[in-house]
């Protein structure tokens, strides 16, 4: 079942075994997403989304802690109608590895105050009849590629995709990547570079000289700093197959190329965020950001900052020649499935 080489540890408030049924909170730098995910017979994984709703990182800026965890009683008690489930899981993201390594007073106020709610969190869901534990996932970068790739492989495999030989995901806060052996004679190598589109959408919005001038210096910096990293570590671009997931998917269908699964090829894929990019960015000229209302502007700053991302991603990362299928809604012997982090961590407590 899938690819589930590698060892990631991550901490937890309970040191209890996972149940077969589990809540996530995908605790993520742009949005939050609680996601319900059960074990079936013949080791088949469910997985339902139960709510969406604002970043965990804004409840507690905002002193809405108290509502951030009246919220996640909320669905925990909600999801036990429909039958017993007694374990949550709270997954911290970049944002929350951003906190760790900043030594700005903001950066420890962050941390303090997540740490905080994770306890309150756990003290209102003991309280529950039943009661519901808690375990908190500080994801390090290698955490967060190696359950995407978990996921992905597994979604992969029973989609009758081709062997897959690199899986990409990117998001507000980081790039995941991770290399695979189609032939399974070596581990996974997973990578993470720590660029998120919400960096770029900052610099159009704060940038002393505009949004044209804010794209521009985003541009530079998603080009010099994921060539950087392939350059330190002695990574060329791949050929062959590679699935990619989360914001790629998302960007793919901002350039309306490749749809669920199709397999397009990787200059295509650069031709398109190329062209994407380049007209977002001609609607900045002579200030017209500042004529735009505030929806306009903020779907334009998000595309226009994902297709620069991605067009450097891929230009980096696949040769030409190389295959790319862009998912994000799997269906898999019936079940519907996401390939997200939060899935390769369930599969990791239960199938590898």
């Amino acid at each position: 079942m899938g690819n589930c080489a590698g060892k990631a540890p991550e901490s937890g408030i309970s040191a209890e075994a996972i149940p077969t049924k589990v809540i996530v909170f995908d605790c993520g730098t742009g949005e939050s997403k609680a996601l319900l995910y059960e074990l079936k017979a013949g080791g088949k994984i469910a997985v339902r989304e139960l709510k969406k709703f604002g970043t965990f990182e804004s409840f507690i800026m905002s002193d809405n802690t108290a509502e951030l965890v009246e919220l996640v009683a909320e669905i925990a008690v909600a999801s036990q109608e429909g039958g017993q489930c007694t374990r949550i899981a709270l997954g911290l993201s970049a944002w929350f590895r951003d906190a760790l390594q900043d030594t700005t007073p903001r950066g420890a106020s962050t941390k303090n105050k997540a740490e905080r709610a994770m306890i309150e969190v756990d003290v209102r869901l003991r309280s529950l009849e039943p009661p519901v534990l808690v375990d908190k996932i500080e994801l390090s970068e290698i955490d967060e590629a190696l359950f995407e790739a978990t996921a992905v492989s597994y979604a992969a495999e029973y989609s009758g995709l081709p062997p897959t030989g690199v899986v990409v995901g990117s998001g507000g806060g980081s790039i995941q990547f991770t290399y695979l052996d189609p032939m399974g004679v070596s581990g996974p190598m997973p990578n993470s570079i720590p660029l998120g589109f919400r960096a770029g959408v900052k610099l159009m919005q704060e940038g002393a000289e505009g949004a044209a001038a804010g794209a521009d210096e985003w541009d530079a910096k998603c080009k010099e700093q994921i060539a950087a990293f392939m350059d330190q570590r002695s990574l060329a671009a791949k050929a062959g197959n590679c699935v990619a997931i989360s914001a790629c998917y998302y960007g793919s269908q901002l350039v309306k190329i490749g749809g669920d699964l199709q397999k397009v090829a990787a200059k295509d894929v650069k031709a398109a965020f190329l062209a994407k990019k380049e007209e977002l960015r001609k609607t900045l000229e002579g200030g017209a950001a500042e004529g735009m209302d505030a929806a306009t502007k903020k779907t334009t700053f998000n595309d226009l900052a994902n297709s620069t991302m991605q067009y450097h991603l891929f230009s980096n990362l696949l040769a030409d020649d190389a295959q790319v299928h862009f998912g994000r809604n799997w269906v898999v012997d019936g079940e519907n499935f996401r390939t997200t982090w939060s899935a390769g961590w369930f599969m990791r407590k239960h199938c590898c």
